[in-house]
């Protein structure tokens, strides 16, 4: 989960002290956690922490937009192999996941990429050996904008340099066998266009990327958002029974994840968001009433850091509908 547009220019301020100060990849004090999530997953999870860093001088977007939001990285295994699910933020996270998969003798690494955003891509340098896999939209996505992410222009530093690309690339549906535990990747438009979920169908577990999220999902394309809604109905559909976002709260991916409501809350927020843009006093709606459903009923919790999501997909739903109609959503 970042937000670029709000990151862009506190980047290219501290982008020219962070270069020169060595930190082209981040050293990020990491406290990661390992839950065991079944015989064959690991989640590694870092950041979200009690209290939040502070912003100011310091602060740049792997710390703030994925950090402070909590990262959740995923690894499935058999014997001596795994796939790894998303990188974490920077090469310390992913080398430090790397060694502890390996020290379990773990030999071959095969990598998915959710999508092309930064916290998911960051350590794929330690993968720089393995197959990568990721969408066709996630490479071109990364080629187009690879010279700014070397030079940390993007969203301003710490830069990924070398960026490592994926180098198996596909569209719709992909299935991959970690021994005898199968792997669908699907491609949806979610958060993205060129997002990935891996569905696990003998346990109907879904890994979600930044598909959905514990508060809110970070409205990247608010032209898609209606199909957006729509791929998250088909989502339901998998008869998913445990669901392990990229971004949620550790306590709740400690006791076995979520549930299919967090499809649903995601679902309600989208429509809130989009069905009350051209509202008077839509800027200033607080994130309780465009989540108050889900809140109530106990399907997500709100972190603070949110608000700050939750403000910029305000301000670009704005944007898109100022000059057009609202549309038609299905219920």
């Amino acid at each position: 989960m970042l937000l670029p547009e709000l990151r862009k220019l506190l980047g290219i301020l501290l982008f020219g002290a962070a270069l020169a100060a060595g930190t082209a990849n981040a050293q990020i004090n990491s406290d990661i956690r390992v839950i065991k999530v079944t015989d064959y997953m690991l989640a590694f999870y870092d950041g979200r922490p009690s209290t939040p860093p502070k912003t100011g001088g310091t602060e740049n977007w792997a710390d703030s937009g994925s950090m402070d939001l909590g990262v959740a990285t995923y690894a499935i295994y058999r014997g001596d192999e795994a796939l790894v699910w998303d990188t974490f933020p920077t090469m310390q996270q992913s080398k430090w996941v790397r060694d502890h998969l390996e020290q379990m003798g773990i030999k071959r690494i095969t990598v998915v990429n959710s999508h092309y955003h930064l916290d998911h891509i960051g350590g794929n340098g330690t993968y720089a050996n393995a197959p990568i896999i990721a969408s066709k939209g996630t490479l071109e996505s990364l080629l187009e904008k690879r010279a700014a992410i070397e030079s940390g222009n993007l969203w301003g530093p710490p830069a990924i340099l070398p960026l490592v690309l994926p180098n198996k690339v596909f569209e719709g549906k992909m299935e991959v066998m970690v021994g005898d535990v199968k792997v669908e990747l699907h491609n949806v438009d979610i958060h993205t266009p060129d997002s990935l979920v891996a569905f696990l169908p003998a346990d109907k577990i879904l890994l979600a990327g930044d598909t959905m999220e514990d508060t809110l999902v970070y409205i990247s394309t608010p032209a898609s958002v209606p199909a957006q809604i729509d791929n998250l109905e088909a989502l339901k559909q998998f008869g998913i029974a445990r669901i392990y976002p990229n971004h949620g709260n550790i306590d709740v991916i400690e006791k076995g994840g979520y549930d299919d409501t967090l499809i649903d809350a995601t679902k309600i927020y989208l429509r809130n968001m989009t069905l009350r843009a051209k509202d008077a006093d839509f800027l200033t709606m607080p994130l309780e009433t465009a989540v108050e459903e889900s809140l109530t009923k106990g399907w997500i919790s709100v972190w603070k850091p949110y608000r700050h999501v939750h403000q910029s997909n305000l301000e670009s739903l704005q944007e898109y509908y100022k000059d057009r109609p609202l549309p038609t959503l299905r219920d």
